[in-house]
């Protein structure tokens, strides 16, 4: 986990509520919490992917919190076959052979985005993103789901380092931007509005932060993956279920790494505070439902 840097707290929750399910598990198994360092590329994550790789007492492996760490440390513990368990990375290109994903990755949350769009009474969709590859991924696969259900778009767009939409935005009832929280999202969803002030907005996770909100435009709708009831943030719910998963697999497969993650791999409709899930062909969790929020008065309100 990141211990520091802007997802040091967040860090931090998800290692307690790992802690907390092997609490309330009572089992007797070690879990060692190590640093990731700061951000997307800490700097520990290939000497701890290696160590884990290494020792043989190791069972399994979870994390790591970003996508772009567990690009990094997914083949290391692959070539070891060590069971690597994700419980935050909703990246869809994360595949692998000792690799199953508790959270439903990016392209079933668009999916259900989609979905919340067609509830809404959007026809007239325009899609934007900001040019880096998350935007554009997310610009893409919403524009593959809407495709999908037979809706056409009035206008795509990538803005790279712009902030100025394209006129066209005027005429559409619905606008999607594919970015993370930055400062030129913020300025991009204003002129949005401005543009179309009666169209609704719409982002993915990326946006989903207590900062963001603050200077968000109100209205704007954004998705997430399910969150478990009565827990106000998304990520410790789901380390929580992944050390559950570890747990209960070790108690029926033992600790023998290629039967565990046979067991891992062959899940399906398990019972979680997440609702039933399973894992497809490719290790990734078949949750299908989304949670969904919107800015309300500066800060982010289930939707």
């Amino acid at each position: 986990m990141p211990f520091d840097g802007p997802t040091g707290e967040v860090g931090r929750r998800c290692a307690d509520a790992a802690k907390r399910a092997l609490a309330d598990a009572g089992a007797e198994v070690e879990l060692e919490v190590l640093d990731a360092g700061v951000g997307p590329f800490g700097e520990h994550v290939a000497a701890n992917a290696r160590a884990a790789a290494a020792d043989a007492d190791v069972v399994a492996y979870l994390g790591d919190f970003h996508s772009a760490a567990t690009e990094v440390s997914l083949p290391i513990l692959e070539a070891a076959g060590v069971p690597h368990v994700s419980f935050s990375n909703t990246y869809r290109g994360l595949v692998g052979r000792s690799f199953v994903n508790v959270m439903p990755n990016d392209e079933r949350q668009t999916a259900g985005l989609v979905e919340w769009m067609a509830e809404l009474g959007v026809e007239r969709p325009f899609l934007l993103d900001d040019g880096e590859p998350y935007g554009c991924d997310m610009r893409w696969l919403v524009h593959r789901a809407l495709a999908e259900r037979g809706r056409a778009v009035v206008g795509a767009e990538r803005l790279f380092e712009r902030t100025d939409p394209p006129a066209e935005v005027a005429k559409a009832d619905g606008v999607f931007l594919g970015s993370v929280a930055t400062p030129e999202a913020l300025e991009t969803l204003h002129k949005v509005r401005a543009l179309a002030p009666d169209a609704l907005l719409f982002g993915t996770d990326g946006l989903l932060t207590a900062g963001f909100a603050r200077e968000a435009p109100d209205g704007l709708c954004v998705s997430s993956p399910p969150v478990v009831p009565g827990d106000e943030d998304i990520w410790p719910g789901y380390a929580y279920e992944a050390m559950a998963l570890v747990l209960d697999a070790l108690a029926l497969a033992g600790p023998d790494r290629a039967g565990l993650l046979a067991h891992l791999r062959s899940t399906v409709d398990r019972s979680s505070r997440l609702g039933r899930y399973g894992f497809d062909e490719y290790g990734q969790s078949t949750l299908s439902a989304i949670g969904r929020w919107r800015v309300d008065g500066g800060q982010f309100v289930r939707g």
